[in-house]
């Protein structure tokens, strides 16, 4: 197992996103989940490369091809939350 540093591993999200491995989840949603979470590029690296028993090289090449770190993943979150502010000036909860 790699240990990630600055504890890391030793956060409910990492704990919550281990849960998600072990439940099948493709590594691209526990990479969204770990970011919505708030854990950045880095610590994302290191998480999946604990995670998922790859090397630190081997992980961040995931996280740098994932989705949830590219370009596009700003501009949706930027839609998504235009479209919540939205619907709550209409009266949606």
């Amino acid at each position: 197992m790699i240990r990630t540093p600055g504890g890391v591993g030793d956060t409910e999200s990492f704990g919550d996103a281990k849960k998600l491995i072990q439940g099948g989840a493709e590594p691209e949603l526990v990479l969204s989940f770990l970011r919505e979470r708030g854990v950045g590029r880095i610590d994302s690296v290191y998480a999946m490369a604990s995670l998922m028993e790859k090397s630190v090289s081997e992980a961040r090449d995931l996280v740098d091809g994932s989705q949830t770190w590219s370009d596009l993943y700003e501009t949706d979150m930027r839609f998504r939350n235009a479209a919540r502010e939205a619907l709550r000036d209409l009266g949606f909860s």
